[in-house]
């Protein structure tokens, strides 16, 4: 068990030792633990969240009800409070599986909140919807059109191949109308949204990614 740990035991024990004094002792004290064993408890859960991170995975709030952290419901709660209003922890960010609303805890510094949502929605083993799901966020947010070869990337890690497939299903589908495709003159197709990109702009924008820039730069 590492220092952090050990740490934690010794001011629960402090805590339970001060919860159990008599009655003439100074109360100070005892809001003194208090605050020192919440304050651990963000830490522990901060630190714990960036390793997560640091080695790409997302981190799930159930894990804190375990060893080896074992806290209580109110511990929990307060530690998410504290990761949430202290600026020390501001890279410490919520991102919510879109599906079933299960919350996942990361670091931006080593995960950024679009890279958890990729991360998340390949976990859902159903990627039409991931591909749709995204290609409507990259429209919306950035804006951009998406490539078919971006799924064959990290988190996604599709082949070519069964991307086209899902792709030309996707475009049949009834239930995305929205979801529209543009080829460029080296036949590279690009997915959009035209809720929120019209087809000359994703066109403009998908030709210079693949080709005009590359001619540019080559000048």
């Amino acid at each position: 068990m590492d220092d952090t740990i050990e740490d934690t035991d010794a001011i629960r024990s402090e805590h339970t030792d001060i919860q159990g004094a008599k009655a003439g002792d100074e109360p100070a004290d005892s809001r003194k633990a208090e605050s020192e064993l919440a304050c651990l408890g963000a830490q522990e859960a901060a630190e714990f969240i960036r390793r997560d991170s640091r080695s790409g995975e997302l981190t799930r709030l159930e894990v804190f009800a375990n060893e080896p952290f074992l806290f209580s419901e109110q511990e929990q709660a307060q530690a998410m409070d504290d990761l949430a209003h202290d600026e020390a922890y501001v890279d410490i960010v919520r991102t919510l599986d879109e599906r079933n609303g299960t919350q996942y805890l990361h670091s931006t510094t080593f995960l950024t909140v679009a890279y958890a949502k990729h991360t998340i929605r390949a976990r859902a083993n159903d990627p039409a919807y991931l591909i749709v799901e995204t290609v409507r966020e990259n429209s919306e947010i950035y804006p951009k059109p998406t490539s078919l070869e971006f799924f064959e990337f990290e988190p996604f890690g599709l082949a070519f191949d069964d991307v086209l497939t899902y792709a030309n299903a996707i475009l049949a589908d009834e239930a995305c109308p929205d979801i529209k495709s543009v080829k460029v003159t080296n036949d590279m197709v690009y997915l959009y949204s035209d809720t929120f990109l019209s087809e000359g702009q994703a066109q403009a924008m998908a030709q210079w990614v693949e080709v005009d820039m590359h001619l540019d730069s080559n000048k």
